[in-house]
């Protein structure tokens, strides 16, 4: 029991670390969301505050129409060609596979989703990860697919590049139920640490 203590200490002080070196970032974004929002308060305070713009009858929000300008939630069809002319029918199948998991998913849901955050935030993070409790009744499992905010996920400090990063802590709100039927973990007198994140 000590070492499993000892091993979340470690990774605790990890995740303290890396959030109070992103937190910069992390406050750039609140920005940046409430200009989005539509926020009437600018930065050109000379002691480095924030403070409110002129009041105005007429104020049009061109963060907001800009970024919607820019939005297009398509996602493409899948396309699969035989290379053989027996092949014809499963390339058609898989196709049909393809389209019914993108319809299984929401991608299009969450494409557009994406297609907002990315010009706000300046990226974006697809979660992909196999969720053992879905499936159907001929199948153990699914894959599961999920957006996520660049708010949810921490950095490695110093580190630039996902693909170099030893680790990455990513952030989800959890139910208590969830976690206990999940990982068979009772928080139960545990308090949420970061309303935020949802």
């Amino acid at each position: 029991m000590k070492k499993t203590q000892n091993k979340l200490q470690v990774w605790q002080d990890r995740l303290s670390k890396a959030r109070s070196a992103y937190q910069d970032t992390l406050d750039k974004m609140t920005v940046w969301n409430d200009y989005y929002n539509g926020t009437r308060v600018s930065q050109d305070d000379p002691n480095g505050g924030r403070k409110s713009t002129r009041k105005s009858s007429n104020v049009r929000n061109i963060v907001y129409e800009l970024v919607e300008s820019q939005v297009d939630s398509t996602v493409p069809l899948p396309r699969v060609d035989a290379i053989h002319e027996e092949d014809k029918d499963l390339a058609r199948n898989i196709e049909a596979v393809l389209r019914h998991e993108i319809h299984i998913q929401s991608l299009p849901e969450l494409n557009d989703l994406q297609e907002r955050t990315v010009p706000i935030e300046g990226g974006s993070f697809w979660l992909v990860e196999w969720d053992p409790a879905a499936g159907t009744h001929c199948s153990l499992g699914d894959v599961k697919v999920t957006e996520l905010h660049p708010k949810q996920v921490i950095p490695q400090p110093g580190v630039t590049e996902l693909e170099r990063m030893d680790y990455v802590f990513v952030q989800i709100a959890q139910t208590k139920e969830y976690i206990k039927e999940r990982y068979g973990v009772d928080v139960s007198s545990a308090s949420e640490e970061q309303p935020d994140i949802r």
